[in-house]
Protein backbone atom coordinates (compact mmCIF):
# COMPACT_ATOMS: atom_id res chain seq x y z
CA UNK A 1 0.00 0.00 0.00
CA UNK A 2 3.24 2.33 1.06
CA UNK A 3 3.92 2.15 -3.19
CA UNK A 4 0.19 2.53 -4.35
CA UNK A 5 -0.48 5.54 -1.62
CA UNK A 6 3.12 7.35 -3.03
CA UNK A 7 1.84 6.95 -6.56
CA UNK A 8 -1.71 8.34 -5.88
CA UNK A 9 -0.91 11.14 -4.23
CA UNK A 10 2.32 11.67 -7.24
CA UNK A 11 -0.67 11.69 -9.81
CA UNK A 12 -3.08 13.65 -8.27
CA UNK A 13 -0.71 17.02 -6.91
CA UNK A 14 -3.50 17.68 -4.45
CA UNK A 15 -1.63 19.53 -1.59
CA UNK A 16 -1.36 17.36 1.76
CA UNK A 17 -0.12 17.50 5.23
CA UNK A 18 -0.01 14.86 7.97
CA UNK A 19 -2.62 13.99 10.09
CA UNK A 20 -3.31 17.77 11.46
CA UNK A 21 -3.71 20.30 8.92
CA UNK A 22 -2.92 23.14 10.36
CA UNK A 23 0.74 22.21 11.37
CA UNK A 24 3.13 21.67 9.42
CA UNK A 25 4.13 17.82 8.33
CA UNK A 26 4.13 15.55 5.21
CA UNK A 27 1.71 12.46 5.25
CA UNK A 28 2.35 9.64 7.16
CA UNK A 29 3.37 6.13 4.77
CA UNK A 30 4.63 3.39 6.88
CA UNK A 31 4.52 -0.22 7.27
CA UNK A 32 1.72 0.28 9.80
CA UNK A 33 -0.04 3.64 8.84
CA UNK A 34 -1.32 5.81 6.19
CA UNK A 35 -2.16 9.36 7.43
CA UNK A 36 -2.88 12.33 5.78
CA UNK A 37 -5.42 15.65 5.62
CA UNK A 38 -5.73 18.20 3.59
CA UNK A 39 -3.94 21.64 4.22
CA UNK A 40 -4.96 24.07 6.17
CA UNK A 41 -8.47 25.61 4.87
CA UNK A 42 -8.40 22.48 2.67
CA UNK A 43 -8.14 19.83 5.57
CA UNK A 44 -11.29 18.41 7.92
CA UNK A 45 -10.48 15.05 9.51
CA UNK A 46 -7.29 13.22 9.76
CA UNK A 47 -7.47 10.10 7.06
CA UNK A 48 -5.87 7.31 8.91
CA UNK A 49 -5.66 3.94 7.94
CA UNK A 50 -4.18 1.23 9.87
CA UNK A 51 -3.52 -2.58 8.61
CA UNK A 52 -5.00 -3.46 11.93
CA UNK A 53 -8.94 -2.24 11.08
CA UNK A 54 -11.72 -1.55 12.98
CA UNK A 55 -15.22 -2.71 11.85
CA UNK A 56 -16.10 0.86 11.27
CA UNK A 57 -14.41 3.55 10.62
CA UNK A 58 -14.90 7.19 8.69
CA UNK A 59 -13.32 10.12 7.75
CA UNK A 60 -15.54 13.44 7.10
CA UNK A 61 -13.84 15.18 4.36
CA UNK A 62 -16.16 17.58 3.60
CA UNK A 63 -15.59 17.05 -0.11
CA UNK A 64 -12.43 19.00 0.13
CA UNK A 65 -10.07 18.47 -2.38
CA UNK A 66 -8.04 16.08 -0.46
CA UNK A 67 -11.12 14.09 -0.78
CA UNK A 68 -9.97 12.74 -3.71
CA UNK A 69 -6.69 11.33 -2.44
CA UNK A 70 -9.16 9.40 0.10
CA UNK A 71 -10.84 7.63 -2.75
CA UNK A 72 -8.18 6.90 -4.39
CA UNK A 73 -6.51 5.39 -1.50
CA UNK A 74 -9.66 3.44 0.02
CA UNK A 75 -9.80 1.73 -3.82
CA UNK A 76 -6.23 0.40 -3.53
CA UNK A 77 -6.90 -0.50 -0.34
CA UNK A 78 -10.33 -2.88 -1.25
CA UNK A 79 -7.42 -4.49 -4.27
CA UNK A 80 -5.54 -5.26 -1.38
CA UNK A 81 -8.07 -6.59 0.48
CA UNK A 82 -11.60 -7.31 -0.77
CA UNK A 83 -13.17 -8.02 2.15
CA UNK A 84 -12.69 -3.97 2.64
CA UNK A 85 -16.52 -2.92 2.41
CA UNK A 86 -16.72 1.28 1.38
CA UNK A 87 -18.87 3.64 1.22
CA UNK A 88 -18.95 7.12 1.08
CA UNK A 89 -21.94 10.32 0.73
CA UNK A 90 -21.26 10.82 -2.22
CA UNK A 91 -22.80 7.93 -3.04
CA UNK A 92 -21.74 3.97 -4.40
CA UNK A 93 -20.54 5.90 -7.59
CA UNK A 94 -17.41 7.10 -5.76
CA UNK A 95 -15.92 3.71 -5.37
CA UNK A 96 -16.54 2.81 -8.74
Amino acid sequence: MQRETRKIISSLNIPLRGPLSDEPGRPIINDKKIAFNGVEDEGNESFVLTKRGFDFEFCKTARKEYDAVVVEVLKAAREVNPDIELSSDGGPEVFQ
